[in-house]
């Protein structure tokens, strides 16, 4: 069960800006994705919504949190990058380059969910957090990634 959106859209298919509605302002371009009124459909076919670069955004290194929902009818068989991501499909990811260059959330060929942070860039600072439930295809999950410092 979905969430409610927090969008809004307007233009032409694949091309729709996404205005958001909380006080943050992250507004985005729709590529190829059907918006409904409360739900997005990705197909795993080129479809995203870039939210460009802003600042605030910028978070690996200070305390975050992610939350999304996830159903997926088929697992991932495409390589992103063999050497750095293995095969998986992007949910999320915000990097600058050819590796992470910054944090990114992917559904990996073996149904599990990895999040992967690189605060210094080409690899070097590299982390990655892999989920240990394995999921079910054409199952919703709510997927929340949260760094708090003590």
């Amino acid at each position: 069960m979905p969430l409610t959106s927090s969008w809004t859209k307007g233009g032409a298919t694949g091309s729709e800006k996404m205005t958001d509605k909380t006080p943050y302002a992250n507004d985005g371009r729709n590529y190829y994705t059907i918006i409904g009124s409360d739900y997005a459909t990705f197909d795993g076919n080129g479809d995203y919504v870039d939210c460009g670069n802003p600042s605030i955004l910028d978070f690996p290194t200070n305390d975050f949190a992610i939350s999304l929902w996830m159903n997926s009818n088929s697992t991932p068989n495409w390589t992103a990058n063999p050497s750095y991501s293995g095969i998986a499909s992007a949910i999320l990811d915000k990097g600058t380059g050819s590796y992470i260059d910054g944090y990114g959330v992917w559904f990996t060929k073996d149904n599990t969910i990895n999040f992967v942070s690189d605060s210094q860039g080409e690899g070097t600072g590299r982390h990655d957090l892999k989920s240990a439930t394995i999921l079910s295809l054409g199952e919703w999950y709510h997927i929340v990634i949260q760094r708090k410092t003590m």
